[in-house]
């Protein structure tokens, strides 16, 4: 198809010259931290799908809140999220990644033991929001750090640490 278009060259092109390929053997070859990246991004989405798709529930069922308020779980998530995206890159430039992105796990997790310790909606509420301020500047940190990956373009890495993201939790 490339033979056709003079001006357009292949995305691959370039392969034999990226330093981290471990070997010609392998159909999907990808630099050693992509894995870290990836599991870091699923994480993420797993346990944000989680808060979507069963927080509510989990709320109404469990913890006895009414629908009314049990709906209120992806608001919560998802406010604080765009609250916290708004000034991650603030904090990045501050604090630095490792920094940021240990504070966002660290919060999360807090987040999600107190939705399952606590009896009380009101208090789980709470916890999925801090889920949603931990959360929020993980998978831009991975992608960012993947698009960082020396010797590999940034539009591949991130292709890559998304699918695999997306791909790798199916499994």
């Amino acid at each position: 198809m490339y033979s056709r278009f003079p001006d357009v060259q292949s995305p691959f092109s370039n392969d034999r010259h990226i330093p981290w390929q471990a070997s010609r053997h392998r159909a999907l070859q990808y630099p050693d931290a992509a894995p870290f990246h990836q599991a870091t991004a699923s994480a993420c989405y797993v346990s944000e799908g989680s808060v979507g798709e069963w927080g509510s529930l989990y709320l109404h069922q469990e913890k006895a809140a009414p629908e009314s308020i049990a709906a209120l779980v992806f608001a919560g998530f998802s406010i604080c999220s765009l609250l916290c995206r708004l000034v991650a890159d603030r904090l990045r430039n501050n604090f630095g990644d490792f920094l940021v992105s240990t504070a966002g796990a660290t919060l999360a997790l807090a987040g999600m033991l107190t939705v399952l310790s606590s009896s009380s909606w009101s208090i789980c509420l709470i916890g999925y929001a801090m889920m949603g301020l931990g959360q929020a500047p993980i998978v831009p940190i991975a992608f960012s750090r993947a698009g960082a990956i020396k010797g590999v373009s940034t539009a591949r890495a991130t292709s890559l640490v998304s699918l695999l993201a997306y791909v790798k939790p199916i499994r």
